[in-house]
């Protein structure tokens, strides 16, 4: 049986990288043993001196250890910490004499159980100098701290790395890996900059320790930094719709409304020139980079219009505006009606091509339709395309499908100016075909229609339940 289906699909990738400890563990690096000074930039033969602070961590028992490696993956040096006291454990080595972006490996473990492990670069000064001379300001000072709502820029060598061929993952201190929304990452020659932008990244919403780890796509090469969440501060934002743009029926609020002690965000609106806010939504959960709320405006006047997000907390309140927001409004709906599935019956395999003809829908409530009351007479237009025909174990590509839209029946339009599409062969999956269209001045009513299909199945071809997608856009 074929079967028509209408659907969204999703991805999400994830590596298993390193492990991060919670935010009662802090990590220090410097070329000093009294850490009067913070770096991860050293030179040949240059002490490194390592302090891990932890209130996790009770008797290590010598299960603890770092090692150094090069970028070729090849181990230079093994060491091991030492407790100073019962929070304060610490290790120094010397630094390699090869420019190398050099990969570091640490792993305590208690006897209770409790661990801290990090992967991280240490990098020499010869490697960083360029760093110095970046005119972007995210660049200037080597950070390790930010809050939850600040840019967070890094700056590494890449060697052989091509930006066009990296993924970026983050692992955060409940051992989640996630992939990184929103960011910019950009070639000077051999170095990176990546800047990852602010409030996009929900998991980046928590103190703690974090790692960024940046892998080659055409080898196994990492690039890995460690950074720290230490402050969480209230985010107020409107990502869409944004300003100096139309909206139109149903507008979902895209955005961010966070505070860690958050009492309620609102959403309202106000139309220019007027005095008073109308609610559209109030609610008392925190949203990071998601659905703030639905703003229907079908019955607005036309007209420009602001809308506003305002999260109170126990400690303040903000607030943030979009600006010549212009309404379309609505006398009625625009929307199209197609069946959720829809058979071609079944056909017996045989050794030479077979055509299977069928049709979409009936001319009546059950058919294709179309209903335009919006009152704008603006015209619309009705397309399709298609997926191949997949089982699960072979596949009938698209170019066998032929559509052909039939029976126009029109309730309460204006019918001498709205047409339906040519029958139609589709040449892949990206080839599109008209259904039905209405010029501007016209298209106002019902409009139903059928769809003729046509498949012709090839010969031999493996017996099986087969389906595809077929997609509809109204414009």
């Amino acid at each position: 049986m074929l079967q028509l289906l209408f659907s969204f699909l999703f991805f999400f990738n994830s590596q298993n990288i390193v492990t991060a400890s919670a935010d009662n563990n802090k990590i220090f690096f410097s070329n000093k043993s009294d850490f009067s000074t913070s770096t991860t930039e050293f030179d040949a033969g240059e002490k490194v001196y390592i302090k891990i602070q932890s209130t996790d961590l009770i008797n290590l028992e010598g299960k603890n250890d770092l090692s150094l490696f090069d970028s070729n993956g090849s181990e230079e040096l093994t060491g091991s910490f030492n407790k100073e006291s019962e929070s304060d454990f610490r290790a120094n080595f010397i630094f390699p004499n090869n420019k190398d972006l050099h990969y570091l490996k640490i792993r305590l473990a208690d006897n209770q159980g409790n661990n801290f492990e990090l992967d991280t670069n240490l990098g020499s000064k010869y490697q960083f100098k360029k760093s110095r001379f970046f005119e972007d300001v995210g660049f200037k000072t080597e950070k390790d701290e930010f809050s939850n709502n600040e840019d967070i820029f890094y700056k590494g060598y890449l060697g052989n790395f091509n930006s066009d061929k990296i993924t970026i993952n983050i692992k955060n201190t409940k051992g989640e890996i996630k992939t990184v929304n929103g960011s910019n990452i950009v070639n000077r020659s051999d170095w990176l900059e990546l800047d990852l932008y602010k409030g996009l990244n929900p998991f980046l919403y928590s103190k703690g320790l974090f790692s960024l780890i940046v892998k080659n796509t055409e080898s196994t090469q990492t690039i890995s930094k460690y950074f720290y969440i230490n402050e969480l501060k209230p985010v107020v934002s409107i990502t869409f719709p944004l300003e100096n743009t139309e909206v139109m029926g149903n507008t979902d609020i895209i955005g961010t409304a966070f505070s860690d002690d958050l009492d309620y965000y609102e959403l309202k609106y106000q139309k220019n020139g007027d005095k008073d806010w109308i609610s559209i939504k109030t609610a008392g959960t925190n949203v990071i980079n998601g659905k703030l709320g639905t703003w229907d405006t079908n019955n607005l006047s036309n007209g420009n219009y602001l809308l506003s997000l305002v999260v109170k907390a126990k400690s303040g309140e903000e607030e943030t505006t979009v600006k010549n927001l212009t309404a379309a409004s609505f006398s009625g709906k625009f929307a199209i009606r197609i069946p959720t599935n829809a058979g071609l019956g079944t056909t017996k395999v045989s050794t030479s091509p077979q055509y299977i003809e069928g049709k979409v829908g009936s001319s009546n409530s059950r058919g294709i339709s179309v209903q335009d009351d919006r009152g704008t007479f603006d015209g619309w237009s009705l397309t399709m395309t298609a997926s191949d025909f997949y089982s699960g174990e072979s596949v009938i590509d698209v170019s066998n499908l032929t559509v052909e839209p039939k029976d126009l029946v029109i309730n309460k339009g204006k019918s001498d100016k709205v047409k339906l599409g040519d029958k139609h062969t589709f040449t892949g999956e990206n080839d599109s075909t008209s259904i039905m269209y209405a010029p501007k001045d016209y298209g106002t009513g019902t409009y139903y229609s059928t769809l003729g299909i046509n498949l012709r199945v090839p010969p031999n071809v493996v017996a099986g339940s087969y389906k595809a997608i077929l997609y509809f856009t109204l414009l």
